[in-house]
């Protein structure tokens, strides 16, 4: 099984006197490119109890001190079970699988006192091991070995009878998940795990004082491996011909791994590790599948997922084929998720679920996450199928060219925008998030969307009333932020507009009172005028043109008005009885001025929008007329309210309180 040839877990009898020996056995391999065989796309297969794998492994290894051994190990590797087990606070469900062989080990040590002499060795070894079903992780081992040989001591010594044995077992935290499946061509992704190890190696040898040693293997360390897949190969091992799959991979210290896994036999076809710290110093392994059998299929149930590739927390359909109006289980063992579905009368099922919302320990280019998810019978599961959804960063995007509008927008002409959200090719997005159309920063239209298939666009419309001047308008992909995605940044469009209008001012204006004042041009003063003599109970006259300086005729009624305020460019404190208030209802056309008489300030309320409020800003006059009489100061300022069409030029005369 994986386990069997995953470079170094077995127990081997050398390791009791020498060194842990890792797994390994020369065999054949050629590159297959991109021929009929090779597989670009491979997805966990599972196994079923009864099936088994007998791996032969041969290791050497060389010692600065001058020691070495070699190793030959035939392990067989059989699934008896599949159960529940928690481990590190994480449910799992494994396989349970035995593993049995022998071992013989021959090389040479360094005997206290007698220098360097050579071994040989041969015993058994048992042990067992628990396998994710999800996707073939290693979760925990267990090896145990005893063997019995002579040390070649020499002189007086002779052969030294030599009897070893121990026993260790192993806890991966997360488990170890070697193949990030599905394997795909060109991917590569990494993982980290602690590896905690518990047992005792004990060695005797009947030297004419006996040595006797239990060393103590507990301890915890750091298992890290970074892989990649680049291609398909075929192997030949004694097994047979295989097109395979070549994963290669390196860790700290110098260690580089190859392993051949092909989907027929659901298992590796053969690894080769190598560590090489200096040229005397050294491990190398070779495993070779030897022999293999696999179980019939116990139950011909299916499985298909659609998508297979989600965003994270993504809606998922799984169905397929089981027997006829059967209760099934469904599973996503990474979220403890469990889902009852049953058959119809053709075998049909189907069921939906969120697929997980967060990644797993081995990281890769393809995703951000793989999970196997399995359906079986609900009672008495003989049989399962299994299928990985790949969890995939999604990305919605937007340019400036996806946010339109048709015609020239106009005040008061209610405008269509057109917008676009777009989804990359690797990933749909098949969770609700909402797009919205934005004024100004003041949300104008929001819609919902359930799903967006990879490479899929959407097509959305608002109408906005235009007012006058410049706005920016925007489009907003996922506006309620409930998609992560790769790239935040480019959910946006944005564009800026100008909206043409009426722009009121004054101009021509004319003062009369005690003395006179003329100002052509209202904005040359601010809109202010200089103060005017004026008598109490005096009468003036305010004559100006109200012009329409904008780039759109005035479409709404208006009103001049006149108002009293408080001080020079103070808020108004209501209509004078002696003012004139104007009220017109017909257009005003671009760039052509009225004749109007105003004295006092501006009405309260707006009719019209304008592109350019500046000329008779809110509660403040556009022209002032002061008066001072003893010490008393009161002003007296004029305002346009709102466009009008040309009419007469009346005259207002009211006295100076």
């Amino acid at each position: 099984m994986v386990r069997a040839v995953r470079g170094g877990r077995a127990l081997l009898l050398s390791t009791l006197i020498l060194a842990a020996m890792p797994p390994a056995g020369p065999g054949a391999a050629r590159s297959i490119g991109g021929g009929p065989q090779a597989a670009t796309f491979i997805d966990i297969h599972p196994w079923f109890v009864g099936d088994n794998w007998t791996y032969t492994t041969h290791a050497v290894t060389r010692a600065p001190d001058g020691s070495f051994t070699d190793s030959t190990v035939v392990l067989t590797t059989v699934v008896r079970e599949v159960r529940t087990e928690s481990v590190g606070g994480v449910s799992y469900s494994v396989y349970n699988a035995t593993v049995s062989g022998t071992e013989r080990a021959t090389g040479q040590i360094a005997v206290p006192t007698l220098g360097l002499r050579a071994f040989d060795i041969n015993g058994t070894s048992v042990g067992w091991s628990w396998t994710d079903r999800s996707d073939l992780a290693v979760v925990r081992t267990n090896e145990s070995a005893n063997g019995a040989g002579v040390v070649h001591a020499g002189g007086v010594f002779g052969d030294v009878p030599v009897t070893a044995d121990g026993s260790t077992t192993i806890t991966f935290l997360p488990a170890e998940e070697v193949f990030d499946f599905p394997l795909e061509t060109g991917d590569a992704w990494a993982y980290n795990v602690t590896a905690n190890t518990t047992g005792y190696a004990h060695v005797h040898a009947n030297f004419i004082l006996p040595y006797d040693n239990t060393t103590n293997l507990a301890g915890q360390g750091q298992d890290r491996q970074s892989l990649w897949f680049n291609g398909t190969e075929i192997v030949t091992v004694p097994a047979g011909t295989f097109g395979a799959a070549r994963v290669h991979g390196s860790s700290p210290g110098a260690v580089s791994v190859d392993r051949w896994y092909n989907a027929s036999v659901k298992n590796l076809v053969k690894s080769v590790s190598l560590t090489d710290s200096a040229p005397n110093n050294y491990v190398h392994v070779w495993t070779n599948l030897t022999t293999f059998s696999l179980a019939p299929v116990p139950w011909t149930g299916t499985i298909s997922l659609n998508p297979r590739r989600v965003n994270p927390g993504g809606s998922v359909t799984a169905s397929g084929l089981a027997n006829a109006n059967e209760d099934l289980a469904l599973s996503v063992p990474v979220i403890g998720a469990r889902f009852s579905v049953r058959s119809d009368a053709a075998g049909v099922w189907s069921a939906t679920f969120a697929a997980p919302a967060s990644d797993d320990n081995t990281p890769s280019n393809a995703d951000v996450g793989s999970h196997g998810v399995i359906v079986e019978p609900a009672t008495a599961a003989s049989g399962w199928a299994v299928e990985t959804v790949q969890l995939i960063e999604p990305d919605l995007f937007e340019s400036a060219s996806d946010l339109t509008f048709s015609g020239a927008p106009t005040v008061g002409v209610p405008l269509n925008l057109t917008a676009a959200v777009h989804a990359i090719a690797a990933v749909c997005v098949c969770s609700p998030f909402n797009v919205s159309f934005v004024v100004d920063g003041v949300r104008l239209q929001s819609f919902g969307l359930s799903w967006l298939g990879a490479s899929a666009s959407r097509s959305f419309n608002a109408t906005w009333n235009p007012t006058p001047g410049w706005h920016t308008l925007e489009f907003s992909a996922d506006s309620g932020g409930d998609i992560p995605e790769r790239d935040e940044t480019n959910n946006t469009a944005t564009r800026r507009i100008f909206v043409g209008g009426p722009d009121l001012t004054p101009a021509n204006l004319f003062l009369q009172a005690d003395t006179n004042a003329t100002y052509p041009d209202a904005s040359a003063v601010g809109y202010a005028s200089a103060p005017i003599q004026g008598r109490l109970g005096g009468v003036v006259n305010v004559t100006f043109d109200a012009a329409n300086t904008g780039t759109a005729d005035t479409i709404s009624p208006f009103t001049v008005a006149v108002l009293e305020t408080q001080g020079l460019w103070g808020p108004p404190v209501g209509p004078r009885t002696l003012g004139l208030r104007l009220r017109a209802a017909g257009p005003l056309c671009a760039c052509r001025p009225v004749d109007g008489v105003v004295a006092g300030a501006v009405a309260t309320r707006d009719f019209l929008s304008e592109r350019n409020s500046r000329h008779r800003p809110p509660g403040r006059g556009v022209v002032g007329v002061e008066q001072h009489v003893r010490g008393h100061r009161e002003c007296l300022r004029t305002r346009l309210r709102d466009s009008g069409r040309r009419g007469p030029r009346p005259s207002l005369r009211g006295p100076i309180h």
